[in-house]
């Protein structure tokens, strides 16, 4: 009787021994996840925490936003956008867009397989009324990057957009992609002129 009380506490002592180490190895794993999950969103709140935890959310935040994604540390926030409001019929004009890139994630250029662009958003892929034939990838693709950009630089999309022929206004909405991997969560850029002449 003795004996099987002793063996009896054995296993109970070796099953809360086993137990406790799972815990404490979960929670070091929680722990690791925490570190490296990208804290650099600059978010307040509920957002800070809930991307410090992993979970996808978005959070606008003027002029950009800062954005949680499924796939990783790709956060993006838009400094700014610069182009002329009024343009002449088939007129060539630049578009600039400054974004930053604020997560972990180095955003490749040319010549990486998951390649940064902006494309045309909303829907997304459409052909663009803007599409100029001399200087764009596709006639859904305005820019690229020409350089890796490593987190915390910023980016410089300088395209080059051509007017419609018939005289109205015109808007076109541009979002990053990584090629062959996803859509960056990000506020789509409005581009909005006035063709006239």
């Amino acid at each position: 009787m003795r004996v099987r009380r002793l063996s009896f506490l054995h296993s109970a002592a070796f099953f809360a021994g086993l137990t406790i180490f799972a815990a404490i190895g979960l929670l070091a794993l929680a722990w690791a996840a925490l570190r490296r999950a990208p804290v650099r969103s600059r978010g307040r709140g509920l957002a800070r925490r809930m991307s410090a935890a992993g979970l996808r959310f978005a959070e606008a935040v003027y002029p950009g936003i800062v954005a949680v994604s499924p796939f990783g540390g790709y956060y993006c926030r838009i400094r700014s956008v610069s182009y002329p409001r009024r343009v002449r019929p088939r007129e060539a004009f630049i578009v600039k867009v400054v974004a930053e890139n604020i997560g972990e994630e180095i955003w490749q250029g040319r010549g990486g397989r998951h390649l940064v662009r902006l494309g045309t958003w909303n829907p997304p892929d459409h052909p663009s009324a803007f599409h100029d034939p001399e200087s764009w990838i596709e006639n859904d693709r305005a820019g690229e990057l020409s350089e890796d950009v490593p987190p915390l630089e910023t980016a410089i999309f300088r395209m080059t957009f051509r007017a419609p022929a018939a005289n109205g206004l015109y808007c076109e909405e541009l979002a990053p992609v990584a090629e062959l991997l996803h859509w960056f969560p990000a506020k789509p850029i409005l581009i909005e002129v006035e063709v006239f002449g």
